[in-house]
C-alpha cells in the first residue's frame, strides 16, 4: 500500500491550532495584510474558516498569493502570517502603555478583551500627540438607560442588540483646542479666555468648540482621524455598564442617581456655565473621560430611528435630518448627559457647547503608490495601486471620476484603467471594506489645457528662482506660462501648496483684526492666473467698451501704451459679464494671498535683489505703483501700464499696487477665525465682496499681502479693476 504524504486540509488545520497555541509571533503589516481576510488586525481562526469556506474558488479576498484559486500555496501564505497583523503598536502611533492598567480598566472581562486584540492598549496619535484608549469588540444592549429622576424618550427607543466586530482606537478625551490650532492653524472656540475656574494655562486644554460636523472634516482629513459611529460611542460611553451614568471609581457598575452625575461630568449645576479642562472628572471603565458633559460630541452617523432588530457594526441610515449628538454638555442638566440620550443638528452648525472626540482604525486601508503615476488627459492608462488592507475594493476614482476594470489581485494590489480628467495631479480615491483611502495628488494628467496656447513648458529660473516653487510647478505636469487662447490673457501656473494666510507687518504699518488670526491654508489644486492685471484692450476686444477712467494719454504714458492700463471702474458684478464669455474666474481670497506670496512670508513679495521678501515700505516702489511712487514729484497720479515693475517669485506683476484686485469671496471681518483650511471659498453670504492689493492713490499700507479690502459689489471706481483664474 502506498502512504499519500501530501498534507490534508486536516494537517494544515492542526497546524494552525499548534500556531494559535504557540502564540504565533508578530507578522510585518505588508505581509500580514494579505492574509487577514476579515480585516480586523489578527491572522486568526476566523481568517482561517474564511479561507477554507472559499477552498477552489477565484474569491479575491481570500487568494492570498493572487493566483486566480484559492488553494494550499494561500493556505501556507496565511499559516506564515498567524498572529497580530500589527505588532502590537499601530504605524500611525507612539506606544504609552501596552497592557490595560487595572486601577483604570478593572473589569477583568474587558482587559481580556483588550489583551485578546493583541494591540496595545493605550497609544498617543503620533502626528497629533492625542492620547487613544483601545476599544475591544464586544457586544451590548444600545438604547433607553433610565436615571432615577428622568425616563426615556421615544428616540432612544427601542433598546437593540449590537455587536461590534473590530477593535478601535477613541480619544481618551475630548480634542483640546490646543489640539486644533496646531492641526489647523486657527481656534474657533467661544472659550478662548481664562476664568476663575480655568487658569489662562490650562485653557488650551479645554475642549474645542463651534465647530460643525462638516467643519470638523477638515480636522479628520488632516489627522488620518475619523469621527466614531453612534454605536461606537455608546458602546465606549457604557464599558460594560448598563446604567444610566457610566461606571468611576467607587461606583464601578455604574449609576442611574443623577445626584451622582458630578463625578463623572461638567454638568449644568457643576460646570459653571462654561466649559472646562478635559479630564478633569472621573473616567469611565476604559479610561475615556467627559463622556457624559463638558461638550456635545458630534459622531459620524446621520439621525435617524432605531430597530428593534439585533445589528452588526451599524453605521447608521444613508441621511438624515442632521448629524448626531452625544454626551450632554456644560449648559444641560442631566438628563442629556445619559448614556442613551441622544440629539443631533444640521452638520453645518456650530456651537459653543459643541466639539467632538476622534477615534482610529488600528489597520486602515491605505494607497502607498501608483504606477505608473501619470498619463494623458484622454484615460485609458492601465494603472496600480499599492497599498494595505485593500480587500473588498468596490471602487477607484481619479479627480472624483472613476476608474473602469478595477480589478482586487490581492489585499495589498489593485488595477484600474483611468478615466478621462482634468490636466494636473489629482487625487485618487480607493473604497474598500476598510473605508476609503486617499492618494492626494497622486496622479497626473499632463498636457497643455484645451483653452490654452503653449508659451513656456518649464518655469524659468530666473523668475521662479525657488528650486521648491519650480519642482511644486514641474509635479503637476502642467505647462508654467500658457495663453489663453481666445483672449491673448497670459496666464503663469500657481502649484498647491500650503501657506500661512493673514496678518503680515510693515516696518511702518501693522495689522487690522481683519487680518487675524494667521492661520494655515492648503490649496490642494494647481490653477492659472493671469500674469498680468486684465488690460483696456483685453476688456474691450471681448465687451466692445471701455469704462476706464484712465483711457488717454499722459506725459507718464504714451498713447501707444494706453490699451496696456489695466482696466478700471468695473463692479464685482459687471465682471461676471467678462468671466461667463470667456470661461474664467476670479481667484478665491486664499488663492489670490498665496500666489501674491509666492513662497515669502512678509508684508511685500519677493523680487530680482530681494528674493525672500521685504517689510520695508520704502522698498515698495521696486514692485508697485502706489501713492508714494505714481504721484510723487508733481507725477500725475493715475494707473500705469501693466508689468512695468518687477514681478514675484511665480512671475505675476502689479499683484501690489496699480488697481485694487477683486476676488470671488464675500468679506467676512471674523471669517478667519472659522474658515476651512483647506481649499477655503469664503462666507457663504455677505454684504461686500473682498478686494486685494492695494492700488495708485493708496500708501504702502494697502499694497501688503495681508491687507483686505472690501466694497459693495456693485460698486465701481477708477481704483478697482481685476485679475483672471483658471482651472487647468
Amino acid at each position: 500500500m502506498q502512504i499519500d504524504r501530501r498534507p490534508s486540509i486536516f494537517n494544515f488545520l492542526l497546524v494552525g491550532v499548534l500556531l494559535a497555541v504557540l502564540g504565533g509571533g508578530e507578522r510585518a503589516s505588508a505581509q500580514c495584510a494579505a492574509a487577514d481576510i476579515n480585516n480586523n488586525g489578527v491572522v486568526d481562526g476566523t481568517d482561517l474558516t474564511l479561507l477554507l469556506s472559499a477552498w477552489g474558488t477565484n474569491n479575491a479576498d481570500a487568494d492570498i498569493d493572487g493566483s486566480g484559486v484559492v488553494g494550499g500555496s494561500d493556505l501556507t501564505a496565511l499559516l506564515a502570517s498567524w498572529g497580530p497583523c500589527v505588532p502590537g503598536v499601530p504605524a500611525w502611533a507612539t506606544l504609552l502603555e501596552f497592557a490595560p492598567n487595572p486601577n483604570v480598566v478593572t473589569s477583568s472581562t474587558l482587559r481580556a478583551a483588550i489583551t485578546a486584540t493583541g494591540l496595545a492598549w493605550r497609544v498617543k496619535d503620533t502626528a497629533t500627540q492625542i492620547e487613544m484608549m483601545l476599544i475591544p469588540p464586544g457586544t451590548f444592549n444600545m438604547g433607553c438607560s433610565v436615571s432615577q429622576e428622568l425616563w426615556c424618550y421615544s428616540w432612544e427607543n427601542p433598546v437593540h442588540q449590537v455587536t461590534l466586530t473590530n477593535a478601535f482606537y477613541m480619544g481618551r478625551y475630548e480634542v483640546t483646542q490646543a489640539q486644533w490650532q496646531a492641526s489647523m492653524g486657527s481656534n474657533p472656540s467661544y472659550f478662548q479666555s481664562a476664568s476663575t475656574q480655568v487658569p489662562q494655562a490650562q485653557v488650551p486644554q479645554r475642549p474645542v468648540e463651534k465647530v460643525g460636523w462638516n467643519t470638523v472634516q477638515g480636522f479628520l482629513s488632516q489627522t488620518g482621524m475619523r469621527l466614531p459611529t453612534e454605536a461606537e460611542w455608546e458602546y465606549a460611553y457604557r464599558a460594560g455598564t448598563t446604567t444610566a451614568f457610566h461606571g468611576y471609581t467607587g461606583q464601578l457598575s455604574g449609576t442611574g442617581n443623577d445626584s451622582l452625575l458630578g463625578n463623572i461630568a461638567w454638568f449644568n449645576l457643576q460646570g459653571g456655565y462654561q466649559t472646562r479642562v478635559v479630564g478633569g472628572k472621573l473616567g469611565n471603565g476604559f479610561g475615556l473621560h467627559d463622556m457624559s458633559g463638558n461638550v456635545w460630541e458630534w459622531v459620524n452617523d446621520w439621525y435617524g430611528s432605531y430597530s428593534a432588530s439585533a445589528q452588526t457594526n451599524p453605521q447608521g441610515p444613508s441621511s438624515g435630518p442632521g448629524r448626531v449628538l452625544r454626551g450632554g454638555g456644560w449648559y444641560y442638566v442631566s438628563d442629556y448627559c445619559r448614556a442613551s440620550y441622544r440629539s443631533y443638528n444640521s452638520p453645518d452648525d456650530s456651537y459653543d457647547v459643541v466639539g467632538f472626540r476622534v477615534a482610529r482604525t488600528p489597520c486602515e486601508a491605505t494607497l502607498t503608490a501608483v504606477s505608473p503615476a501619470s498619463g494623458p488627459a484622454q484615460g485609458g492608462t492601465a494603472i496600480t495601486l499599492t497599498g494595505t488592507y485593500l480587500a473588498g475594493t468596490t471602487s477607484v476614482t481619479i479627480g472624483g471620476a472613476p476608474c473602469t476594470n478595477v480589478q482586487l489581485v490581492n489585499n495589498t494590489t489593485v488595477t484600474a484603467v483611468t478615466p478621462a480628467g482634468t490636466l494636473g495631479a489629482q487625487d485618487i480615491v480607493l473604497t474598500c471594506n476598510k473605508g476609503t483611502a486617499t492618494l492626494i495628488g497622486g496622479y497626473t494628467y499632463a498636457g497643455v489645457p484645451a483653452w490654452a496656447t503653449l508659451v513656456e513648458t518649464a518655469p524659468d529660473p530666473a523668475v521662479v528662482t525657488d528650486a521648491n516653487l519650480r519642482a511644486a510647478i514641474t509635479a503637476t505636469g502642467l505647462p508654467w506660462r500658457v495663453r489663453d487662447t481666445a483672449t491673448q490673457i497670459e496666464m503663469v501656473l500657481i502649484p498647491p501648496g500650503t501657506f500661512n494666510m493673514g496678518c503680515s507687518a510693515s516696518q511702518s504699518y501693522g495689522c487690522g483684526s481683519w487680518e487675524n488670526p494667521v492661520h494655515q491654508v492648503t490649496l490642494t489644486n494647481a490653477f492659472y492666473m493671469g500674469r498680468y492685471e486684465v488690460t483696456q484692450a483685453q476688456w474691450q476686444a471681448r465687451m466692445g467698451s471701455n469704462p476706464s477712467f484712465f483711457p488717454g494719454p499722459s506725459p507718464e504714458v504714451p498713447l501707444a501704451q494706453v490699451p496696456q492700463r489695466p482696466v478700471e471702474q468695473v463692479s464685482w458684478n459687471t465682471i461676471q459679464g467678462f468671466l461667463s464669455q470667456t470661461g474664467m474666474r476670479l481667484p478665491t481670497e486664499a488663492e489670490w494671498e498665496y500666489a501674491y506670496r509666492a513662497g515669502t512670508t512678509t508684508a511685500f513679495h519677493g523680487y530680482t535683489g530681494q528674493l525672500s521678501g521685504t517689510n520695508d515700505d520704502n522698498l515698495l516702489g521696486n514692485i508697485a505703483w502706489y501713492y508714494a511712487g505714481s504721484c510723487s514729484s508733481g507725477a500725475y497720479c493715475q494707473t500705469r501700464p501693466v508689468g512695468g515693475k518687477l514681478g514675484n517669485g511665480f512671475g505675476l506683476h502689479d499683484m501690489s499696487g496699480n488697481v485694487s484686485e477683486w476676488v470671488n469671496d464675500w468679506y467676512g471681518g471674523t471669517y478667519y477665525s472659522t474658515s476651512s483650511s483647506v481649499n477655503p471659498q469664503g462666507p457663504s453670504s455677505g454684504t461686500y465682496r473682498v478686494l486685494r492689493g492695494g492700488y495708485w492713490s493708496y500708501v504702502s499700507n494697502d499694497c501688503r499681502a495681508s491687507t483686505r479690502g472690501l466694497d459693495d459689489p456693485d460698486y465701481s471706481n477708477f481704483n478697482f479693476g481685476f485679475r483672471v483664474a483658471r482651472t487647468p
